[in-house]
């Protein structure tokens, strides 16, 4: 059946989203802003056509769950507009594809249900301003042995720093100079952060183990830990290296596969 349609401006999905206006979402390597309606890869824009480029609106709107077909016919063709729908659906998912270089026998993005309809399968971060944020305090680590070292200040400085670069989803504070004088277990109930990096430093025979658990404010729960054991553990280098190597792993954690596999 040919198409009768009204004035193209009258076929806009009513899209709903549960973001603010204005947001980019990112799915994989693209970016799409639900304001303007554009696909970018690496800020280069992605040729669509609107109908693909609604559909996709359309099925991040709830990513991971089926729309049926009949859905998304009544969302993306008005009442008075008569097509085929079948073949404009799957034209529409196939140009949707081919922008997201996606391949439908082994998607990555856009999964067919057969006889049921489509969903979104790639996972999806949503940037979210500073002040939406949630905040990471890193706590001063706690030298085992008893002493005052210029290690644990020389650590928790360089840990601080390296997060601030590294982890871009938290907000990355240290505490408030009335708390430094309290034990770092504490600390653990300090009200305004959502997630803890604890660590402790043992000095032993020339070598040092450095130890680090990620801790969920809320219920205490250790989310990550790790250790390390260096040699001089005077040396700068040493303190970049292991400092560098937290933020990352933290960094990774927050990602969002592991922010998606934690919430499944």
């Amino acid at each position: 059946m040919g198409t009768v349609a009204s004035n193209p401006g009258l076929a806009r999905p009513a899209t709903v989203h549960p973001y603010k206006a204005g947001t980019q979402v990112s799915i994989g390597p693209f970016t799409v802003n639900l304001s303007s309606m554009e696909l970018r890869r690496g800020g280069r824009k992605i040729s669509v056509q609107e109908r693909p480029i609604q559909l996709l609106a359309i099925l991040l709107e709830r990513p991971g769950q089926l729309f049926s077909r009949d859905e998304l016919r009544q969302r993306l063709w008005p009442a008075d507009t008569f097509v085929d729908f079948e073949h404009s659906i799957n034209t529409a998912v196939k140009k949707l594809r081919e922008a997201l270089g996606d391949d439908a026998a082994q998607p990555e993005f856009v999964e067919t249900v057969l006889h049921h309809g489509y969903r979104l399968i790639a996972p999806v971060l949503v940037p979210r301003s500073r002040e939406e944020r949630s905040r990471l305090a890193v706590l001063p680590f706690e030298n085992l042995n008893g002493d005052d070292d210029c290690c644990c200040k020389a650590l928790t400085e360089a840990l601080i720093t390296q997060l601030g670069r590294e982890c871009k989803v938290l907000n990355v504070i240290a505490p408030l100079p009335h708390f430094l004088n309290q034990h770092p277990w504490e600390l653990r109930q300090e009200p305004s952060s959502d997630y803890l990096l604890l660590g402790t430093v043992l000095h032993s025979d020339g070598r040092v183990r450095i130890t680090v658990r990620l801790v969920r404010s809320q219920d205490q729960c250790c989310l990550w830990c790790d250790s390390y054991t260096r040699m001089h553990p005077e040396n700068l280098l040493v303190q970049d290296e292991v400092s560098a190597h937290i933020a990352r792993s933290v960094s990774e954690f927050f990602s969002p596969n592991e922010v998606k596999r934690l919430a499944g």
